[in-house]
């Protein structure tokens, strides 16, 4: 027996997670334990740990004006699912949507285009309002993580050396 979730999510990862991943699928979209957001679910659903990441007391603290309906299989619905713990979804989302724009600047500045620039066509191409994520945010975002991104390579070239 499967059961309908309206997980809260906030509105730009709403928005990136339909258009990328599920272009063309209307809500509910039905989770399978075999599918990338299945495994997602399934191990949120496994995972007995508090969340203390800083990414997730951040998300703790916005507003989720949206809401992403999820379908779950049986064997998910095995594994008390909750809103509460549904909603750490928005970490993985997030964790995607940050990848997505660090790939998404550094294609377009190899053509040329400014970083900033580069942030704004990926708000625009998702259709992300200002109003529900900031250019300047998905900017510090991106810094963010090519700043780690580029700190996680240095770590392994100076392993590799040693």
């Amino acid at each position: 027996m499967a059961a309908d979730f309206k997980v809260p999510i906030l509105p730009h990862l709403k928005k990136f997670v339909l258009a990328q991943l599920y272009e063309g699928h209307t809500e509910p979209i039905k989770v399978e334990e075999d599918s990338p957001l299945g495994r997602s679910v399934m191990s949120i659903l496994i995972d007995k740990r508090q969340v203390t990441t800083s990414v997730a007391r951040s998300t703790h603290n916005k507003e989720y004006d949206s809401t992403l309906r999820l379908v779950l299989s049986h064997s998910m619905m095995e594994r008390s699912p909750s809103i509460k713990k549904l909603a750490r979804l928005n970490l993985e989302f997030d964790e995607i949507f940050r990848q997505a724009i660090f790939i998404w600047v550094r294609a377009q500045n190899q053509n040329g285009v400014g970083s900033y620039a580069a942030v704004q066509n990926f708000l625009e191409y998702y259709k992300i309002d200002e109003s529900e994520y900031t250019k300047d945010a998905a900017y510090q975002a991106w810094q963010r993580f090519k700043h780690q991104k580029y700190q996680k390579e240095r770590k392994n070239r100076l392993q590799r050396v040693k």
